[in-house]
């Protein structure tokens, strides 16, 4: 599966060193983000939720690491999916987290080049979508920020087995690793920014990630998320149901 990711992500490659803080989207997301901790801290009593099922519509031009765009034998194509998310509070401090992804890479380009003498060239192309599907499971710890004034605030940490197909090519596995913050903003509305990494074979990848969430009913929520920063680009749309209030009398199981 090494093929499908640009040589800019190798391990050990250089042009991994992220350029987040110096770029003008940084420098917005960072401005969002010190908005909404000021609005959390006036958000009474309301804290991040764990305990929820997602569905979410995806257009991406990575998925896990996985970019087409940059491989030997897909020249073009992104990803278009649809999502199932799912977490479940532990304890106050413990969560566990999982998603299936399904969908296509929509117009990916098969080429076939020489090789045998002189430069790659390429002699014939095939677009067509290709299935790609998914998934990865796990969980993490969401520490609140209440020692530092912002207790409608979670420092998350979640580590994750990942596993992808993408059709013509073999399977990988791997793992994901993420670091957020996730701030209530008000009894309706959250935040969340951070990074998202990711390791197939001897492949590595990250992005710098935002979103946000409304509540429109009894836990019901509207979602969206992007890729902020990276080679690539990408968003998300969906519902989340959180409903810890609703089965648990609660967000967590103990």
């Amino acid at each position: 599966m090494a093929e499908l990711h640009g040589e800019s992500r190798r391990k050990g490659g250089n042009q991994m060193a992220s350029r987040f803080s110096w770029t003008r989207t940084a420098q917005a997301v960072l401005a969002l983000v010190g908005t909404a901790f000021g609005m959390a801290a006036a958000a009474e009593d309301e804290t991040p939720r764990y305990s929820y099922i997602a569905f979410n519509y995806e257009e991406t031009e990575t998925k896990e690491g996985v970019d087409p765009s940059d491989s030997k034998e897909f020249n073009f194509g992104d990803f278009k999916l649809i999502t199932l998310q799912g977490s479940l509070g532990i304890t106050d401090w413990l969560h566990l987290s999982g998603e299936y992804f399904t969908g296509d890479c929509s117009a990916c380009e098969s080429v076939t080049r020489v090789t045998d003498t002189g430069p790659p060239e390429v002699t014939a192309n095939n677009i067509s979508d290709r299935d790609y599907e998914g998934f990865k499971i796990g969980g993490g710890i969401n520490y609140q920020l209440s020692r530092i004034g912002l207790p409608q605030a979670d420092l998350i940490f979640r580590l994750h087995y990942l596993e992808v197909d993408l059709d013509g090519v073999d399977d990988d596995d791997g793992y994901t690793f993420d670091s957020l913050l996730r701030a209530q903003v008000s009894d309706k509305a959250e935040i969340w920014v951070g990074t998202e990494y990711q390791e197939l074979s001897d492949v590595e990848n990250i992005d710098v990630v935002i979103g946000m969430g409304y509540e429109l009913w009894k836990g019901l929520t509207l979602t969206g998320s992007g890729i902020v920063f990276n080679n690539a680009s990408g968003f998300d749309i969906g519902v989340r149901w959180y409903f810890g209030e609703s089965l648990l009398d609660g967000d967590s199981l103990f």
